[in-house]
């Protein structure tokens, strides 16, 4: 059997990524200023070991941020003190060091798609969503799919099912899988 090769743009030793989605604060507005973090997901990337491990951190999750800002919601961080606070607060909360981020919007996750040509997910059950002051619109069907950029989009953001939050960390972490 062939083993595969295990090659990172990130370095040789171990590192955390911090991979941010964040959403919009209306329009005309900076998308990186000022607005709340969506998906929050740590990469572990272990090139010793040959491994990538993520852990979802679900966007509602109380936490203590700095600066005498008490308890909040950890995906105010980013709303409150940007991406230093966003940072900090995590490293505080789970005892890692982040070595760097990325941070993406729903346009850059089309972009993505696009180039892909779509991802293929099973969808676990039917998702139908309409949100006309947001223009989103989710209407997908339990089963195997090929998912245009606008379709990938309305499934990592649908959570309106008794599973909340925590279906839609799970939703991103499967689509991460099928991107890969």
């Amino acid at each position: 059997k062939e083993k595969a090769e295990f090659s990172l743009p990130f370095g040789p030793r171990k590192q955390n990524i911090l991979l941010l989605g964040v959403d919009s604060n209306g329009e005309d507005s900076d998308i990186w200023e000022g607005t709340r973090t969506d998906t929050i997901v740590v990469l572990n990337i272990d090139p010793k070991s040959k491994s990538l491990n993520a852990i979802s951190i679900p966007r509602d999750s109380k936490v203590y941020l700095p600066g005498n800002n008490g308890i909040q919601k950890i995906n105010a961080a980013h709303a409150i003190g940007g991406i230093k606070m966003t940072i900090r607060t995590i490293e505080d909360t789970l005892g890692i060091r982040i070595d760097k981020y990325i941070m993406v919007h729903d346009e850059a996750v089309k972009k993505i798609v696009e180039a892909l040509g779509g991802v293929d997910i099973y969808v676990k059950k039917n998702m139908h969503y309409n949100d006309y002051s947001g223009n989103l619109h989710i209407n997908l069907t339990k089963g195997r799919h090929h998912l245009n950029a606008d379709e990938v989009v309305g499934y990592l953001r649908f959570r309106h099912d008794a599973m909340g939050d925590i279906g839609r960390t799970q939703r991103q972490q499967w689509f991460l899988r099928g991107l890969l």
